[in-house]
Parts: C-alpha cells; structure tokens; sequence
C-alpha cells in the first residue's frame, strides 16, 4: 500500500469516526462500538484482544448484558 492510500484510507476512517462523535455518543457508548466493530473484523485474535481490552475496562457494562441475555 502506499503513501497515497494509507492517507485516503486515514482520511475515511477519520470521517467516521467525526460523524460518529457528531451524534454525541458518550464514554460508554464509544467503548461498546469499538468492541462491536471489533466482531467485524477477519483477524480472529485482534477481535479478541480489542473485546477483551474493551471489557477490562467496562467489566459492568458488560457483565449486566450478559445476565440480561441469559433471561
């Protein structure tokens, strides 16, 4: 890849991410996008290092869903 596409590449993503802080997502919200995108991804290992960062720090988040989902 060269310089030219890892910039438009850069540039998209950082109009993503602008679009989505536009809708005034807070702290916790950001957290659970990025561990959904994470389950969008091919690399199995990075899904499940990114996920397990996201829950180190959002243990409860994750915790009440999970109790939620076994009702």
């Amino acid at each position: 890849m060269n310089l030219d596409e890892r910039a438009k590449i850069t540039q998209t993503s950082r109009d993503i991410v602008s679009t989505i802080i536009d809708h005034g997502v807070n702290e916790v919200q950001k957290m659970h996008i990025i561990s959904l995108l994470a389950l969008e991804l091919d690399n199995r290992e990075a899904m499940i290092d990114i996920r397990a960062a996201v829950k180190h720090h959002m243990p409860d988040f994750f915790q009440e869903n999970q109790s939620k989902l076994e009702v």
